[in-house]
C-alpha cells in the first residue's frame, strides 16, 4: 500500500479535502482568493501517491463507513471538475506501469497508475505526440486507395442529435437521417464534394473520405500501454526504486515545452525527467529531499547508467554525494547543498 501518512491523519485530511471540493463546486459564499489553487495542490498531495484501491483498503482497515463513499465521490467529482474545465485539467491519463501480476490476493492486478495533465492557463505549449503506425493496422483502418496512391477510409457525414439550423436542413436535396444532423454546414459539404473528398455509394449515400497521414503516425490518446517502467534486466537505469520510463518522459517533455524552455521537477527521484529534458535541449531545475535522488543524478549525468539487472543481482556502490560546481565535459553545472543525513536536501540546477 502506498499511503505514507499516519492513517488517522490521512482519513481526516481526505474528509476535509472532499468537503472543500464540494464547497468549491457549490459555493454558498464567495471563496477566498487562491482557494482553487490550494485545492489542486492538496489533491495532488493526498492522491498523488495513492490509488482508489488504497482508499478502499484503508476504509476497511479503519472501519470508516463514509470513507469509501467519499473516495468514490471524490473520483466522480474529479471527472466533473475536468469536464467543466476546472483548474485547467486537460486530461486524466491511465498508464500501464508494469507487466501482468499473478496476485495471491482475491482481487484484480494493480498494473496502472494515473497522470493528470494540467495547464496554468488556456494558452499553453502543445506539440501533439504521435505513435508510429502499425502497418497491418493502417491497412485495416484505411482500406481504400485513391488513384494517386493515398490511403483513406469512409466515415459518415452525419452525427447524433437534431439541429434546427443549417446543419439540420437539406443538402443536395436530402435531409440528414432521422434523429441526426450534418456534421458540417451545407456550404462546407459542397466544398468537400467539389474537392473530391466525398464518396458517393452506388445508391447515392454520401461518405467523407478521411486520409491516412502515415508520416505523422497515430495521435497518442489518454490510455498509455507502451510506457511501462523497467521490464527486463537489460534496461539502463540509475537503480532508483521508482524510476519512470524514459520514453514516457521524453514524450511528455517534448509535447509540453519547446527547445530552450525550463523544465522543473520538484520531486526529482531517479531524475528521469531531467535526463529527458537534457536530451531534448531543455534547461532544467530539479529538487528532492533524499540522498538517494542525489546519488541517482550523479549516476545519470556523471557516471552513466547500468543494466537494471546489475542493481538486482549485486549491491551498487553509492557514489560520493558531492559534485564540482563546474564540469568541463557537460553542458550543465550541478549545485548541491547536502548533509549526509536522512533529512538531506539536494538541489540540482541546470544553467546550460
Amino acid at each position: 500500500m502506498s499511503i505514507r501518512l499516519d492513517e488517522r491523519r490521512y482519513v481526516e485530511e481526505l474528509k476535509r479535502l472532499v468537503a472543500d471540493f464540494r464547497m468549491w463546486k457549490n459555493p454558498l459564499v464567495p471563496l477566498p482568493d487562491g482557494f482553487e489553487d490550494d485545492l489542486v495542490w492538496r489533491s495532488y498531495r493526498v492522491f498523488g501517491q495513492t490509488s482508489p484501491a488504497d482508499i478502499i483498503a484503508l476504509a476497511v482497515r479503519t472501519h470508516d463507513e463514509d470513507l469509501v463513499a467519499q473516495g468514490e465521490g471524490f473520483i466522480s467529482d474529479s471527472v466533473s471538475m475536468k469536464s467543466s474545465g476546472g483548474a485547467n485539467c486537460r486530461a486524466f491519463i491511465t498508464r500501464k506501469k508494469c507487466s501482468t501480476k499473478n496476485y495471491t490476493k482475491n482481487t484484480f492486478g494493480n498494473v496502472c497508475d494515473y497522470v493528470m495533465f494540467y495547464s496554468k492557463t488556456g494558452d499553453y505549449v502543445w506539440n501533439r505526440p504521435y505513435d508510429p503506425w502499425d502497418e497491418d493496422k493502417m491497412l485495416r483502418e484505411y482500406p481504400y486507395v485513391t488513384e494517386d496512391g493515398r490511403r483513406y477510409k469512409k466515415v459518415p457525414i452525419h452525427a447524433p442529435g437534431v439541429r434546427h439550423g443549417a446543419t439540420g436542413g437539406k443538402w443536395k436535396g436530402m435531409m440528414p437521417p432521422e434523429g441526426k444532423h450534418w456534421q458540417y454546414t451545407p456550404e462546407k459539404l459542397t466544398q468537400l464534394d467539389e474537392a473530391g473528398d466525398i464518396y458517393w455509394s452506388p445508391n447515392g449515400n454520401p461518405r467523407r473520405k478521411v486520409y491516412c497521414d502515415a508520416e505523422k503516425g497515430v495521435p497518442i490518446q489518454d490510455l498509455w500501454l507502451n510506457y511501462r517502467d523497467s521490464i527486463n534486466q537489460q534496461m539502463k537505469t540509475t537503480g532508483y526504486p521508482t524510476e519512470k520510463n524514459i520514453d514516457m518522459l521524453r514524450m511528455i517533455v517534448q509535447a509540453s515545452s519547446e527547445s530552450g524552455d525550463y523544465v522543473m521537477d520538484c520531486f526529482a527521484g531517479g531524475d528521469t525527467t531531467l535526463g529527458a529534458a537534457q536530451e531534448l535541449g531543455r534547461q532544467w531545475i530539479g529538487a528532492d529531499n533524499s540522498p538517494e535522488s542525489l546519488s541517482a543524478v550523479i549516476r545519470r549525468f556523471r557516471d552513466g547508467l547500468q543494466d537494471y539487472g546489475d542493481y538486482v543481482s549485486k549491491p551498487f556502490d553509492q557514489p560520493e554525494l558531492t559534485l564540482k560546481t563546474e564540469t568541463d565535459d557537460t553542458r550543465f553545472s550541478l549545485f548541491s547543498e547536502h548533509a549526509k543525513t536522512d533529512e538531506a536536501l539536494s538541489i540540482i540546477k541546470s544553467v546550460g
